[in-house]
């Protein structure tokens, strides 16, 4: 389908709104100053690319008011690479998994199989997330 539709509407020089861009939001929007950034995963071995800029974002981004993952995997393989892994991918998932049991910190992970999701890419935007 998107195939199609970029065939028949081509992208130009000129400023064309109809073709799709994306831009950051505005800092303001319908009297809405918050948001919530929904990230997803299923697998443990990139967490330290995963990880790094979550700090980071929590810090600085203005209006951030909850961060969730949306696990795609079951909630063992992350439990158990917290236990058994070696390094970094120990240090990750344990850390991950500790700011999702602190109610104080935005970070939640959202265990899709959990609740009775399967692992698919769309449930980023099931209703079952309920963000804030």
């Amino acid at each position: 389908a998107l195939e199609k539709w970029l065939k028949e509407n081509p992208p130009s020089s000129s400023t064309n709104n109809d073709y799709p861009t994306c831009y950051l939001p505005p800092p303001k929007s319908c009297n809405v100053t918050t948001y919530t950034l929904v990230i997803m995963s299923h697998t443990t071995e990139r967490l330290q690319t995963f990880m790094d800029p979550l700090v980071p974002m929590v810090d600085s981004w203005p209006g951030l008011t909850e961060i969730i993952i949306v696990w795609n995997s079951p909630r063992e393989k992350l439990a158990e690479v917290g236990k058994i892994a070696d390094g970094n991918q120990r240090k990750y998932a344990t850390q991950l998994l500790q700011w999702d049991e602190d109610a104080s910190h935005p970070l939640r992970i959202f265990f899709s199989l959990d609740n009775g999701l399967a692992n698919n890419l769309l449930n980023r935007y099931h209703p079952k997330l309920k963000p804030k």
